[in-house]
């Protein structure tokens, strides 16, 4: 006979791992007995190296200011949270706080500051001026200024460390299977789902938690035409020592001024691995367009060395699920709970809906659930009023 779960997390990706984390930890923690799956085709991270943590979402400058205030507070929390999570469960993934902002000259740095205030939901004491000595040494940028608030991390390295996590905290992670349908059995109250492999059914006591990426998700009931993807690219080479000093003293990250457009950012991690990426295109086909830029600005920004790597460098292609307003889809539909949307922001920002997850599915405390349905309302509002009809059901 099938086990019967609790909840049942659908996706490979940072959306799923973190919901499930949180909510197997959370659960353990207080005592409470709640089996979950998680049921992917693979772990994927959007690209293996070089994934942001920031505060951003890219629909953050349309929200009111109420709106703001309260998504700052949000996604403050849950970059402590990531950042404890790493510490707390031993995960080896080269987190490193502190971003500098580039500028060919002291007013162009100060205008790509002012623009992440303006646009990302950023605070002016949250950035310092770095002195000059200290910069990220890429050719052509002179000036920086820097916050504690961006950093950067191995997303493939901590998508693995989480996926141990759960199992170590008693959760199950199937991997190879390719979800295709679910059936919900209401006199039973049980929702089963069937993968690719065999007809396997898994069984829960719970409607799934959606959380697949943008290939996927848009196909569910609801949500066509509410994501789509996008594709980014990231190319990396380890450097030796000397070369590595030659560009900062210290484990760096930073991006360039030119933000509208193809967007440079590079990061020099404590293994000298220095990492690069590039703007998005919206297919697939784009992967050799963004090959060549890539390869472009490692020549552009280390012209003194860049031939000694051109044949080192490794490239990770892969794609981000986007929303229209720019703003995640967080919440629970009539028949099941979708996690999706996070575009560029999404390491952080599936931390925090991991956490709303958690709260909502193992202390029945829904607030920062609703708090991010109203994000979506033109989704979320119908289910609401379902649930307010048929009080009880979650």
């Amino acid at each position: 006979m099938n086990k019967t779960y609790d909840k049942i997390f659908v996706g490979g990706g940072i959306a799923s791992l973190m919901a499930a984390y949180q909510t197997k930890r959370m659960a353990v923690d207080a005592g409470v007995e709640y089996d979950i799956l998680v049921l992917a085709e693979s772990i994927h991270p959007p690209t293996a190296v070089g994934s942001h943590i920031t505060l951003a979402l890219d629909g953050l400058g349309k929200l009111p200011s109420e709106g703001k205030d309260t998504m700052r507070v949000l996604m403050l929390d849950a970059m402590h949270e990531l950042c404890a999570i790493v510490d707390r469960e031993k995960i080896a993934c080269g987190l490193r706080k502190g971003y500098q902002f580039l500028g060919r000259n002291a007013e162009e740095a100060r205008q790509l500051v002012d623009l992440i205030i303006r646009d990302f939901n950023y605070k002016e004491d949250y950035f310092r001026e770095v002195p000059q000595d200290d910069v990220f040494r890429l050719s052509g940028f002179t000036h920086a200024w820097e916050t504690d608030l961006i950093g950067q991390i191995n997303a493939h390295d901590l998508l693995w460390g989480i996926q141990r996590a759960i199992t170590e905290l008693g959760g199950d992670v199937v991997v190879g299977r390719y979800y295709r349908y679910y059936r919900h059995h209401t006199a039973r109250g049980k929702t089963e789902l069937y993968t690719s492999y065999n007809r396997e059914m898994f069984e829960s006591r719970n409607v799934p938690l959606m959380a697949t990426g943008a290939h996927h998700i848009q196909y569910m009931s609801k949500m066509r035409g509410q994501t789509y993807p996008e594709y980014t690219i990231a190319a990396h080479a380890r450097l030796n020592p000397e070369h590595a000093q030659a560009i900062s003293r210290r484990p760096i990250a930073g991006i360039d001024s030119q933000f509208a457009g193809d967007v440079l950012w590079a990061t020099l991690d404590p293994k000298n691995i220095f990492t690069a990426g590039i703007g998005y295109t919206s297919t697939p086909r784009g992967e050799r367009k963004l090959i060549r830029g890539v390869r472009s600005i490692f020549r552009e920004v280390l012209p003194d060395i860049a031939d000694l790597y051109e044949d080192k460098l490794e490239f990770s292609f892969g794609a981000m699920t986007m929303t229209h307003n720019g703003m995640p889809i967080i919440g629970r539909m009539t028949s099941y709970d979708v996690s999706t949307g996070f575009g560029s922001g999404g390491l952080v920002a599936a931390t925090m809906a991991g956490k709303a997850w958690a709260n909502s599915l193992v202390q029945g405390n829904h607030e920062t659930l609703e708090t991010l349905e109203a994000l979506q309302p033109q989704l979320f509002e119908r289910s609401r009023r379902a649930r307010r009809q048929a009080p009880g059901v979650t």
